[in-house]
């Protein structure tokens, strides 16, 4: 698996080479940041209770962050290679971290920031942003179409802004969502081009699942899928639509999510969410790209090892799949090392839902935090599990499906931002 996801590297670096400034490397495997300010850190905090992961260290000249009050390693390691659209070359090895943040000479990242209750683990590093948010339009929602023709927007009328962009997939396709911009976020919509016929079809092996979201994510040949070119890509469409607004609105910040150049996205401040198919792509993409959030409305799925809808409430001696299933029916992107930490995914069901059981194996296999919450009879912070179930509930989606609490901790929305009353 290790093998495959270097080649996966390999063919996206020799497509989406561009050069970046020196140090700064955009991988799949290492793409995007995750300064905690303005937003919330990558490990599941809300003012609901859980506690917010503390931040990398201001960057160096250049370089990535150093760490918090601890002298980062002796000399920058290189960059990861790069292989977002725009991704670049990997970058020269570096001076040292700064101490505390402070500057290093120019070149790869300094060891990344402690963490605080989450954020470890994943692959790669997050680079922080290069500038401010710096939004200067007057308080109101405002709403775009992409060049992709699916609505986006932002909405600073909330008490603050987020700094994080939320990428809404849908089921095959998304749009802006009110309940997110009202609590901060910038939102963009896209299509998927690609529902990926065949799934749950394991003649076509476990692979398949994996190389055609992956062929939607980026464009790339994954396996025989190939049918996505990568002007058409989820990524390029973000791209796109960010270098769009940026120029043709630019006091209402989207400029903040790309690189310095302009020429890449800055994947670990945007999450991707949806619902249904959406939900397994939102959690297989978050395998390939290190990103903020990923937040799956009816799924993480991707597998047929479930007992069908839920039985009564979760019972861990008893769990409503089968614990032995066959690797032959489980997409392998479940079991592929993820480049975003764990504690940034968020899983949600329905027991009614035919697929309950599938999506409750999917959490489990890959070890989601914490334990079945039961959202029926549980109060937030809920533990600080990310694993939400209610029995009340069907295939539902946001922001009716499933209670309020439980979707702003899944995105970690500021504690400012939690109850709008515009």
């Amino acid at each position: 698996m290790q093998t495959s996801r270097r080649v996966r590297v390999a063919q996206l670096q020799r497509h989406w080479r561009i050069a970046l400034p020196l140090g700064i490397a955009v991988a799949v495997m290492a793409c995007g940041s995750s300064s905690d300010s303005p937003g919330s850190g990558g490990g599941g905090a809300s003012a609901a209770g859980a506690a917010p992961v503390g931040g990398a260290g201001a960057s160096g000249a250049l370089g990535g962050s150093g760490a918090p009050g601890t002298a980062g390693a002796p000399s920058g390691a290189s960059g990861a290679a790069g292989a977002t659209p725009g991704g670049g070359a990997a970058g020269a090895p570096g001076g040292a971290g700064g101490a505390s943040g402070a500057s290093g000479s120019p070149g790869a990242s300094g060891a990344a920031g402690a963490s605080g209750a989450g954020g470890g683990g994943g692959i790669g590093q997050d680079i922080p942003p290069w500038r401010e948010l710096m939004i200067t339009v007057p308080a109101a929602q405002h709403t775009h179409q992409t060049p992709a023709g699916h609505s986006a927007g932002m909405d600073n009328r909330s008490a603050k802004m987020a700094g994080k962009l939320v990428v809404d997939m849908g089921v095959g396709g998304g749009g802006y969502q009110q309940y997110l911009g009202k609590r901060g976020f910038h939102v963009v919509g896209i299509g998927d081009i690609n529902d990926c016929q065949g799934i749950d079809d394991w003649t076509l092996g476990r692979d398949f699942d994996t190389n055609c979201r992956l062929n939607t994510l980026d464009g790339m040949p994954h396996g025989n899928q190939s049918s996505v070119k990568p002007d058409q890509s989820i990524m390029n469409q973000v791209l796109q639509a960010l270098i769009s607004f940026e120029k043709d609105f630019p006091g209402e910040g989207w400029g903040y999510f790309l690189t310095q150049d302009g020429k890449a996205v800055r994947w670990s401040d945007v999450a991707f969410t949806g619902f249904s198919h959406g939900a397994q792509s939102a959690a297989c993409f978050a395998t390939a790209l290190r990103v903020y959030r990923a937040v799956a409305q009816s799924g993480p799925r991707d597998n047929t090892c479930g007992n069908g809808p839920a039985k009564g409430a979760y019972d861990p001696a008893n769990p409503p799949y089968d614990k032995a299933c066959p690797d032959a029916h489980i997409a392998s992107w479940i079991d592929a090392p993820s480049a975003t930490p764990i504690d940034r995914y968020f899983g949600f069901t329905g027991g009614k839902d035919g697929q309950f059981g599938d999506i409750m194996f999917t959490m489990e296999r890959m070890k989601f935090v914490g334990t079945p919450v039961n959202l029926d009879t549980d109060k937030a912070p809920y533990g600080g599990s990310h694993r939400f179930y209610s029995l009340a509930a069907g295939h539902n989606g946001f922001p009716t499906g499933f209670p309020i609490d439980a979707i702003n901790i899944a995105f970690g929305v500021l504690p400012e931002n939690l109850n709008p009353t515009f």
